[in-house]
């Protein structure tokens, strides 16, 4: 009685274990399988028994682990290792293994037992922390580099500028446009790359959404195979938003491109905006959307669809249903995070064999965008003779921005350094009327600089001007009363502007 009864809580033990186990003859056909090898695999005992373990496999296991689990199991050992098999439904999965053999009274092996644990979820998150860890990297390398090129950057917007005021058309106008454009295109690159990288956070400005939809099919058009049509509907009172126009730019491009990539053998590809006015009904519906108007972007396509299995996952981090080497699943984890941030919301909806529909939700701002500055004259009032001492360790971007000021009315000191800078505003302190200073310089930085600066005059205007990836220097000189912030490489245009806001305006 005492040994049935042992059997039968061994039997218990096994039917209900978490781990799932399995025993195979020992050429490897199955002769047992435990209620949790059928959950996580997907077979039923009939579809496994007397078939080989074999018909797990999913060709993603290197053949030297079967070589040496064969040759441990051959000489009579116990082999523990890993395997990435294949479910019922083509779904890969990895498990831990430990493998024993059974012997009889003669020390024969009639069975092979095998233990096995699920670490799926386990390599999934070792494999989004490796991959954090490598972007963390890339973040930091791209912080430097984005500090040398937009110390190369700054000087070129700048001058281009300058010139633009000498040349006011033909030829040498245009040459300068395009210089002044490529400058611009280089300085949004660098953006692109480490608000992927660090999130780093752009200037909000006030858009017009229908700019934007142009831009993005324009560049659709030129790039996407000739079997996609396209499709587009803006109302002309469309409203404004207020956003980062390279960071919204991203959004509707990765949309896109999803959407291309659902459409192998063609199709149409909507991009169309509206405006909409969400009441109580809509909110009670939407729990993400509060009452007030909003800016409506839809990104739809005609291609494979979602499956409604899949649907939940997508905005999942390094989720992705594309082949390895395609994508890496970052792409609309960065467009909720982007949306989220315009205090935005985005819903999908998608049907199988007929396409998916993207609606991208960003509040609405009354204001009308104002209109571009075309050349540094065109801001309106000039400098008064007011003294500016500009500091910056990069003589090209320190000789220029001299240059600037001092065709625009005002007057001007400069310093290599945080503490030649420091002299000159000793010797000239009644006059200096605002600081203009870059955040990383030999010597003395930007933050000791204004820590200093505080305490000799408490009112003294301070423009930091940043380079990208430098937020933790920008938090400091917030909490020294820092309130106005230049983005390298800046326009002429962009500082003047800052000064006029930080320059009380003269009476008359």
């Amino acid at each position: 009685i005492g040994a049935e009864q042992q059997l039968r809580q061994l039997s218990v033990a096994v039917e209900q274990s978490p781990m799932s186990i399995v025993i195979t003859d020992p050429q490897g056909a199955i002769e047992y399988v435990n209620p949790n090898f059928v959950e996580l695999t997907g077979y039923t005992p009939a579809e496994v028994l007397g078939r080989n373990s074999r018909l797990l496999q999913s060709g993603q296991t290197p053949p030297e682990t079967y070589r040496q689990m064969w040759a441990a199991l051959s000489a009579g050992h116990v082999w523990r290792g890993e395997f990435c098999n294949k479910k019922k439904n083509g779904e890969f999965y990895s498990e831990l293994a430990v493998i024993s053999p059974v012997r009889d009274e003669a020390g024969q092996t009639t069975h092979f037992l095998a233990i096995k644990e699920d670490v799926t979820e386990r390599k999934t998150l070792e494999a989004r922390f490796l991959r954090a860890q490598r972007l963390e990297s890339i973040g930091t390398l791209a912080s430097g580099v984005a500090h040398d090129l937009n110390n190369i950057l700054a000087p070129i917007q700048m001058a281009t500028q300058l010139l633009r005021e000498e040349h006011d058309e033909g030829e040498r106008r245009r040459i300068l446009d395009t210089i002044d454009a490529s400058a611009q295109r280089g300085a949004t690159i660098v953006k692109q790359v480490l608000t992927f990288a660090r999130g780093v956070e752009g200037e909000r400005v006030l858009l017009q959404p229908r700019h934007l939809v142009r831009e993005i099919l324009k560049i659709a058009q030129a790039t996407f195979p000739k079997n996609i049509m396209f499709a587009s509907q803006n109302p002309k009172d469309l409203w404004a938003v207020t956003g980062d126009a390279t960071q919204l730019h991203q959004v509707l491009l990765n949309l896109c491109l999803n959407a291309r990539d659902a459409m192998p053998n063609g199709g149409t590809l909507s991009v169309r905006a509206e405006n909409l006015a969400a009441d109580a009904s809509f909110v009670a519906m939407t729990p993400e959307a509060r009452i007030g108007q909003y800016v409506v972007l839809q990104v739809a396509d005609t291609g494979i669809g979602i499956p409604a299995t899949v649907l939940d996952r997508i905005f999942d981090p390094f989720f992705t249903t594309k082949p390895v080497g395609r994508g890496t699943g970052l792409g609309l984890s960065t467009v909720l995070g982007i949306v989220k941030s315009h205090g935005g919301f985005l819903t999908v909806s998608s049907q199988v064999d007929h396409g998916t529909t993207f609606k991208v939700f960003l509040p609405a701002t009354s204001t009308r965008p104002p209109p571009t500055a075309g050349t540094i004259t065109a801001l309106g009032r000039r400098g008064q003779g007011e003294l500016v001492l500009v500091a910056d360790d990069e003589p090209a971007i320190r000789d220029v921005t001299v240059r600037m000021l001092e065709q625009s009315g005002y007057t001007s000191l400069s310093a290599a350094d945080g503490t030649e800078a420091l002299a000159l505003y000793s010797q000239h302190r009644t006059a200096v009327k605002v600081v203009v200073t870059d955040i990383l310089m030999p010597e003395m930085d930007g933050p000791a600089l204004a820590r200093i600066l505080r305490r000799m005059a408490p009112d003294l205007p301070i423009i930091a001007s940043t380079g990208l990836g430098q937020s933790d220097k920008v938090e400091e000189l917030r909490e020294l009363g820092v309130k106005w912030f230049l983005a390298k490489p800046y326009t002429a245009a962009k500082l003047l502007e800052t000064l006029q806001k930080v320059l009380p305006t003269p009476a008359g």
